[in-house]
């Protein structure tokens, strides 16, 4: 089985540098007894990692993210989310590590190039665990036509938008009021790119994600 390095710098995030490590401006403006409820959370997040309760510890790390987001932060819940096999969000996840982690005004030069090398090895593992799927949307839908991929709405910005999905059987429904409603089981694999016209009949071929077209 694939071992997951989820344990490899998580003091070093979590505990020891959870005040300075990778902050935002923003750190400045939290108050003192939010920094010390942050520390105590990663503290308990790591507890609950050790002790096999990865759920746990990743409820407590988004906690503490909505105190002060870090490039810290959403390393941490990249690679829970990587042991709970959740590969799209840690996916997003250590895409956000990466965006955040040069915005950094409080640790070296030398410790963000350590994180962005971090964030980049768990961006790579989880994207080559994950498909991608594009839902479009006939032209002229009516407004009140109502997309979901696994009961998630699909807003209309993201129409025919790949987004990165785990591997498995997706459900794509399309509502209209006074319509039938309308619904396709996807098969997502590891690679491809998947295409599906929501509301008709159409399915676009899948490809091999980042193929040319």
């Amino acid at each position: 089985p694939m071992r997951v390095h989820a344990l490899s710098g998580w003091l070093l995030i979590s505990v020891a540098a959870s005040a300075s490590l990778v902050s935002t401006g923003a750190w400045a403006q939290v108050s003192e007894g939010d920094r010390r409820l942050r520390r105590q959370l990663l503290q308990y997040a790591h507890e609950a990692q050790s002790a096999g309760r990865v759920e746990e510890a990743l409820a407590l790390a988004l906690r503490a993210d909505q105190i002060d987001p870090t490039a810290g932060t959403r390393l941490i819940a990249a690679r829970l989310r990587v042991q709970l096999g959740r590969y799209a969000e840690a996916l997003s996840s250590a895409e956000q590590c990466l965006r955040e982690v040069d915005h950094d005004t409080q640790t070296t030069a030398q410790n963000r190039r350590a994180l962005r090398a971090d964030c980049e090895a768990v961006r790579a593992q989880a994207a080559a665990r994950v498909g991608a799927l594009a839902v479009s949307v006939p032209a002229g839908a009516p407004d009140t036509l109502r997309v979901t991929i696994n009961g998630g709405e699909l807003r209309p910005p993201m129409y025919g938008i790949a987004r990165a999905m785990d591997v498995g059987s997706v459900t794509v429904t399309a509502t209209l009021p006074g319509a039938p409603p309308w619904s396709r089981q996807i098969a997502i694999t590891a690679g491809r790119e998947e295409s599906v016209a929501a509301g008709t009949h159409e399915r676009a071929p899948d490809r091999r994600s980042g193929a040319d077209s």
